[in-house]
């Protein structure tokens, strides 16, 4: 019966995130949702769309948690949890994340920025290499770089990515 209701539940959870994320990036959808015509064209209220439908994170990293080797550059995948609306790609809205590696062995380097721009906001592949054994996470925030016409305030959370570091 337990196995039953937990097939249930990650079916229902499932198809709500899959339907949000098809509705979210669709004309269609955006009324079904209930935005209306003035909230349609509200950066601030597409951009809560964004955070709603993508489950609160604005990034989806590629792989995750990302297992390192010490002294091995590796890299991931960093992209965007939904579609951006179509109308940031005609207002040439960027969006750009700083990553803290506070956590992370001191030895580690990287990127300190990720951003996406139109016209595809396409994944971003990002390099870091540790030179120690070690866990930690990637915390990603927006930063001061994106577009105020996107609707999405510096500071706002943007991501995890677990870091898995051992020989």
């Amino acid at each position: 019966m337990k196995r039953c209701l937990f097939a249930f539940a990650f079916l229902v959870v499932f198809f709500t995130n899959a339907c949000g994320l098809y509705l979210g990036g669709t004309e269609a959808g955006r009324s079904f949702l209930g935005l209306g015509e003035d909230k349609k064209q509200d950066p601030a209220a597409l951009a809560s769309l964004l955070q709603v439908v993508s489950g609160g994170a604005l990034l989806v990293f590629s792989p995750s948690p990302l297992d390192l080797i010490p002294d091995v550059p590796g890299n991931y995948t960093a992209s965007l949890a939904s579609p951006a609306p179509a109308s940031w790609s005609s207002d040439e809205v960027n969006l750009s994340f700083d990553i803290d590696y506070s956590s992370c062995p001191s030895e580690t380097s990287a990127s300190p920025t990720v951003s996406f721009a139109p016209p595809s906001y396409s994944g971003q592949t990002l390099d870091i290499t540790t030179h120690s054994n070690g866990n930690c996470v990637l915390i990603f925030t927006v930063n001061q770089g994106t577009s105020v016409q996107s609707g999405i305030s510096a500071g706002t959370f943007g991501g995890v990515l677990p870091v898995i570091s051992a020989k």
